[in-house]
This record gives structure tokens, sequence and C-alpha cells, in this order.
């Protein structure tokens, strides 16, 4: 094997590495905990009018495709027989959630499952869901709202949260006029890391250094020893 073919395999190895890395499924966590780690769960459900957010930032561009979260169903405690959920990133406004910058209505697209694991009396659930994909860029405060529809249960839905130790902010009104709620919501952001220009200009710069090998014929002392022995006539 020449040792051109040699770079060019560790290349694609490199190039293979990268994508790995940058292709994992949980690219952002609140660190609440999951729903062995809340200890209580705070409503956000049109039916009760108030919506919980929390804000989050990250440090790498990222393309977020999904979310996971915890929460609750009071006060009967019976999920109901779908969910009807939205899922919403905002931009900051000074310290609070500001416009809508990806909402996905989520409806009963969502995965539930108990998670065993009870919580001020009642069963924690387990969510995911896919939303719109939404680029997300270091160094730029956003939030997440995320709230149910429970209109016509018998319960309310809550989110998970790990109780005065956050940032969140509730609103009272559906969405407006927003106020600070220190608790931490419980949630994680799925998606692919979005690597840097500079990722692939790195790449495209190794490739062509390979390409110019090649065509100048720059060998190296195995190739060299063999094209010698090729071109000494036999006696």
């Amino acid at each position: 094997m020449s040792r051109a073919t040699v770079y060019l395999n560790l290349l694609f190895l490199l190039i293979l590495g990268i994508n790995q890395t940058v292709s994992g499924q949980i690219v952002y966590d609140n660190g609440a905990g999951g729903a062995a780690g809340i200890d209580d769960a705070f409503s956000s459900d049109t039916d009760t009018g108030i919506y919980g957010a929390d804000d989050f930032s990250v440090l790498f561009n990222i393309s977020v495709t999904g979310v996971e979260w915890t929460g609750v169903y009071a006060f009967d405690g019976t999920p109901p027989a779908t969910d009807d959920f939205t899922i919403n990133i905002h931009s900051d406004n000074s310290g609070s959630p500001g416009a809508i910058l990806s909402g996905t209505a989520a409806g009963d697209n969502v995965n539930r499952t108990d998670s065993g694991v009870d919580v001020v009396g009642f069963d924690v659930f387990n969510y995911s869901a896919s939303i719109t994909p939404f680029l997300i860029t270091p160094g730029t405060t956003y939030w997440l709202s995320i709230f149910g529809n429970t209109a016509g249960e018998g319960d309310d839905w809550l989110w998970g949260i790990d109780n005065g130790v956050g940032n969140s902010q509730i609103s009272n009104d559906l969405g407006s006029n927003w106020s600070a709620a220190n608790h931490r919501m419980d949630f994680r952001l799925n998606g692919i890391v979005v690597p840097e220009p500079t990722s692939f200009g790195i790449i495209g710069l190794t490739v062509g250094a390979l390409v110019f090998v090649r065509r100048r014929g720059i060998v190296g002392p195995q190739e060299r020893e063999r094209s010698t022995k090729r071109s000494t006539p036999r006696r």
C-alpha cells in the first residue's frame, strides 16, 4: 500500500471520526437529572393558562432536531388517552423569553413512557418528540417552552423541575408577561453539532496536498526502492 493511499485512508477515518463525534444524539442537557432527578413539577398547560420556559446556550453550532423532557398529570394522576404538546424555541428578551424563533405543534406525535418514578405523589412520564430542525449558535441565549393542552381532561399537565436552583420563567397568561420562577426545567436537546467552516477547510487542504503529492510523483523510500528495482534490466 502506497504512502499516499495510507494518508487517504487516515483522512477517511478522520472524516468518519468527525462525523461520529458531531452526530451524537443528546447535544444539550439542562441538568435537572431526568425522572430520577426532579423533585417537583410546575404547570405548563393551556388549560391553566400557565406556561413555563427555561433558558439555554451552547458552545457549538447545533442543529436541534428533537427534545426530551419529563412531566406529570395532576391531580387525578391519570394521563389522557392522547397528548397535545407544543414546543417553542424563543429568543432572549432582556432575560425573559422573547419572540418564537421555532415552533412545533407536536400534538400527540410524542413518545410517552411511565418512568416508574413518582414525584409529589404522581407518576413521572418521560417524553421525546421531533421538532422542526433549528440552528442554534454559540454565544446566544435561547429559551425553550413546552406546554400541553388538557382541555376537557380531568388532569392538568405539569413539567418536571429541579426546584429552587434554576433560571426558569413563568407566564400566567399564555406566553406573555414572563416572570422569574427560579426552577430548572427538565429537558434535553437532540440534534447534530455542525462543524465550523474551518474544519472543512483543513480537510480540503489535506486532500489538496495529497493530490499534489501524487501529481508530482513524490514517493516514499519503499516506493522509490520498488521503482528502482523495476527500472534495473535483468542480466
